[in-house]
């Protein structure tokens, strides 16, 4: 009990100790800030400088969130290369997006990819009624990435790990498919693990 009382101590001054760091981080954040906006209806150029882009031009007057915001906003692009993704799919359920580039890839591999204008469809029609259907489809899909790692097509397929991992619609569903993990990315699929 006593041991548990210490831990339970130890843990409550470090979550204070990074309290007031937070704390002191946003109090010398707010005097910056408002040193450097000064306090004239017109600061500077020099001080804050005004920069153009395609959510329009930054002025004087934007607040600090609005700034943050268009920065933030001016660096996300990743919204265009999820419109140009195809759904990757197995059976009805969307697994993951993949890329045009890798969409063309997959396109060379008819008898197991369906390839569309609108979608990447694992075919599951060769499979035998009986059997596992699982360690069919990964048997499967793990050739061609074989096929793509040896012929060195795919730069993603170097860091190739021999191991596998559960492509799933959620993380606790049942996996649908299990695939190198290099390969994940390349398949769109959310992708789990430890750091």
């Amino acid at each position: 009990m006593a041991r548990a009382i210490a831990s339970f101590q130890r843990v409550t001054s470090n979550f204070v100790f990074l309290l007031s760091m937070c704390h002191a981080f946003q109090s010398s954040f707010l005097r910056l800030t408002t040193h450097s906006l000064s306090f004239s209806a017109n600061p500077p150029a020099t001080r804050w400088p005004l920069r153009m882009s395609s959510d329009g031009p930054l002025t004087s007057t934007d607040t600090i969130a609005e700034r943050l915001l268009h920065r933030v906003r001016r660096n996300d692009r990743a919204n265009d290369a999820y419109r140009s993704a195809l759904p990757f799919v197995i059976g009805n359920t969307e697994l993951g997006r993949v890329m045009p580039p890798f969409v063309q890839i997959l396109s060379e591999y008819p008898d197991l990819f369906a390839v569309t204008n609108s979608e990447v469809r694992l075919i599951d029609d060769n499979t035998p009624a009986t059997g596992d259907l699982l360690a069919t489809r990964s048997q499967a899909v793990q050739t061609v990435l074989e096929d793509l790692r040896d012929r060195d097509v795919v730069p993603a397929l170097r860091g190739w790990r021999d191991e596998l991992f559960a492509v799933r619609e959620g993380f606790h569903t049942p996996p649908q498919l299990l695939i190198e993990r290099a390969a994940a990315v390349l398949f769109g699929v959310s992708a789990y693990g430890v750091f």
